[in-house]
């Protein structure tokens, strides 16, 4: 009878490991995500800072070129 309960004892420990752990591989799972999402949402960031530097480049040179026409 003891032996029983030891066995089902264990058993449910084992049950709750594998729960526990599957639970962690969720949570893993979802933060490496989030850290790809995050990563290309700077990647899209640092494009757009870019664009937008060249686009006020651009602008400055056209403002030179009016004035010089002047």
């Amino acid at each position: 009878m003891c032996k029983a309960i030891t066995e089902l004892i264990e058993e449910g420990r084992e049950e709750g490991r594998k729960e526990a752990q599957a639970r962690i591989e969720a949570a893993e799972a979802k933060a490496s995500a989030a850290e790809a999402k995050a990563e290309e949402e700077k990647a899209k960031a640092r494009a757009a800072e870019e664009a937008k530097e060249k686009l006020q480049a651009e602008v400055e040179r056209l403002k030179k070129l009016l004035e010089a026409k002047k």
